[in-house]
């Protein structure tokens, strides 16, 4: 199944759906969270725009009460998949108090505190201008009401719990792919989906293909005619914002693959994913057991593996990058370990001209893939 926009609607549907069995892929125009379910003040509560006296006077108390009955069950639905999931998000029921501008707006609240009260027996309260004045100190408004179960709590944080969640699911989230619209008349709609049987809608998509091993990743390679692969490895590369960091600048340069350690790296997570800006979507990660034994199966298919050091003689510009190539860069400060030095083939260096001694690791990867691809549209100035 697939689900338009990754806000919070489109998580919860996520899990919902993935849980059951289904296969689900979320599709996002943007980056996850990038809208409104982050960027809001985090209130839960059951008010709508159009308050239930109004919806009973204008379509009768049947459809208020279906409507804010939708509501209720929406408002307890976000604690309990807080609960359940054990999202931290600093979910607080606090209450809430809504103060009115004028007499006239303070008279129309507590007609509606009546109303809900008779109807839907919700325990709001009115508040005088003198209780106001006792609990917030001004006389600048007219009274108001109190809420006593209104929540409040972080939506980055709660939209980020949700996310993986969806991911631990087993759904896929496939970041910067807008859904395109095509407007079309039923009979269209029909021949497409093969029947009738339609709501008017179809969505035409296609399956993001990404190797399930680094094996299958260079056999494809090799059986399409592509003999000249970009291959980046991170040694220790631990913090998950250089990571999602990385993947996004191996996507950029048309990197094939990401290979890491499994047990001295950080492994794809919601952070990773927002960092990396949909590339952790489309750039192969792959986290090997031993990274040394990896390194010479490189090698064994002819990949000429480069790490980078800042004591080695020659710098990242004087070698030959335009052949199947494998770019190792290990974690700032200690750099590759010392078994990763010693099974590569060549060590280079980024030039430094000023005070500070190395480059963030992601700024560092950014310097060689893309120093490999103008390399390989362009020919070097030396060979090695």
């Amino acid at each position: 199944m697939a689900i338009v926009g990754s806000g919070i609607t489109g998580l919860n549907a996520a899990i919902m759906l993935a849980r059951g069995g289904r296969q689900v892929t979320v599709f996002e125009a943007k980056e996850p969270g990038h809208g409104a379910s982050t960027r809001n003040a985090g209130y839960v509560g059951r008010t709508l725009k159009h308050s239930f006296g109004e919806i009973m006077e204008g379509q009768g108390l049947d459809k208020a009460k279906a409507t804010y009955g939708e509501l209720m069950e929406a408002f307890v639905a976000v604690k309990d998949v807080i609960e359940r999931e054990k999202i931290a998000c600093h979910y607080k029921q606090q209450g809430r108090l809504l103060l009115a501008t004028s007499t006239e707006m303070y008279d129309d609240m507590a007609r509606e505190v009546g109303v809900r009260e008779q109807h839907l027996g919700e325990p709001f309260q009115t508040v005088s201008r003198v209780e106001q004045r006792e609990e917030i100190a001004t006389d600048h408004y007219f009274g108001g009401v109190r809420i006593p179960d209104h929540a409040g709590l972080h939506p980055g944080l709660y939209h980020q719990g949700l996310l993986e969640r969806v991911r631990q699911s087993g759904a896929g989230v496939i970041a910067r792919c807008p859904v395109t619209a095509i407007e079309a008349d039923g009979a269209r709609l029909s021949k497409m989906c093969g029947s009738a049987g339609h709501q008017g809608v179809v969505a035409r998509a296609h399956d993001v293909q990404l190797a399930k091993s680094l094996d299958d990743l260079l056999d494809a390679l090799e059986a399409r005619g592509d003999e000249k692969p970009l291959i980046l490895v991170l040694d220790g590369v631990t913090d998950p914002h250089n990571l999602g960091a990385c993947l996004r600048v191996a996507d950029g340069a048309g990197v094939q693959a990401v290979i890491a350690p499994k047990d001295h790296a950080a492994g794809i997570n919601a952070t990773v994913a927002k960092v990396a800006s949909g590339a952790a979507e489309t750039v192969p990660y792959f986290m090997v057991t031993n990274l040394a034994r990896t390194l010479n199966e490189l090698k064994e298919r002819q990949i000429w593996v480069i790490g980078t050091s800042d004591d080695a003689a020659n710098t990242i510009y004087d070698v030959d990058l335009k052949g199947p190539v494998a770019l190792v860069l290990g974690a700032e400060g200690p750099g590759m370990r010392q078994l990763t030095r010693k099974t590569c083939d060549e060590l280079v260096r980024i030039p430094m001209r000023g005070a500070v001694e190395s480059l963030n690791v992601s700024v560092a990867s950014a310097v060689c893939v893309y120093e490999a691809m103008r390399q390989r549209s362009h020919p070097p100035q030396s060979t090695r």
